[in-house]
């Protein structure tokens, strides 16, 4: 059975489908022009050099504070005399033995606050791969550094012990002062329990220090040392040797962590 189609009543479908379809679009044209509107302009807004990393506080993630007030400015890392955290991590080689060590590494540090000058204890036994221990700014709040800054700190040991230094920066990159891949300036205590003053210079790219590949930011930083906050501080310990660190054990006493502005350039 054929369906007749009434020819007005087409006319007048076809007609509304027209408007309701003008309407459609009529609308949607609005509604982008609406949405374009919102958009903000990009005629004033300056070029952005993508090649340039963002610079992120990832020392944050490491239980530090904001390096603001006097307190990140005041040239004092770390003295020792506030009941404080002043130790962030102790690491020693847990399999020595199969790292051409001798015996087992272990560490561990202590403040002695009993005198009127604090200072930290570190015993050590080098093996293997070696013993460290990263010291913390005073209240977990990094110092600023100068433009052109040097660290200074002393130490003493009834032992020939030496020292590596290596220090986070703001983006958690690790930097070591030597030179890379990993040679350390050694910064040695003679024996005899005598306070020695050490000097080591901070300043952005400095040649003396290289980037180090074992801890740290060490995918994601800028890949230069900028150098405008210390926010930790490692202490690579053994004794004194004619290549590298020597095993061994002994102890080491350090106090007065200071930043201080430098001449030298």
């Amino acid at each position: 059975m054929k369906r007749l189609r009434h020819p007005i009543l087409g006319s007048i479908f076809l007609g509304l489908s027209l408007l309701s379809l003008s309407a459609a679009r009529a609308n949607q044209d609005e509604s982008r022009q609406n949405i374009m509107s919102r958009v903000p302009s990009t005629q004033n807004v300056p070029d952005v050099d993508l090649d340039v990393e963002p610079t992120v506080d990832i020392y944050r993630y490491h239980g530090l504070k904001a390096a603001e007030g006097k307190e990140a400015s005041d040239g004092l890392y770390q003295d020792f005399s506030l009941e404080t955290p002043t130790v962030g991590k102790s690491w020693a080689d847990p399999d020595a033995k199969s790292h051409e060590g001798g015996d087992f590494s272990w560490v561990q540090a202590h403040v002695n606050r009993a005198q009127s000058n604090p200072y930290l204890t570190i015993d050590f036994a080098r093996h293997g791969y070696g013993t460290s221990v990263s010291i913390v700014p005073k209240n977990l709040i990094p110092e600023k550094l100068p433009e052109t800054a040097q660290l200074t700190f002393e130490a003493r040991s009834s032992d020939s012990v030496c020292l590596g230094i290596r220090f986070m920066d703001r983006d958690g990159e690790i930097w070591a002062y030597g030179t890379a891949p990993l040679d350390y300036e050694r910064l040695c205590v003679e024996p005899g329990q005598q306070w020695t003053k050490f000097t080591v210079p901070l300043k952005a790219n400095h040649p003396d220090w290289f980037k180090f590949e074992h801890s740290g930011n060490i995918e994601l930083g800028n890949k230069v040392m900028e150098a405008d906050l210390m926010a930790g501080l490692d202490l690579e310990l053994g004794l004194t040797g004619e290549y590298y660190f020597t095993p061994g054990t002994a102890s080491l006493d350090l106090r007065e962590i200071k930043v201080e502005e430098s001449s030298e350039i």
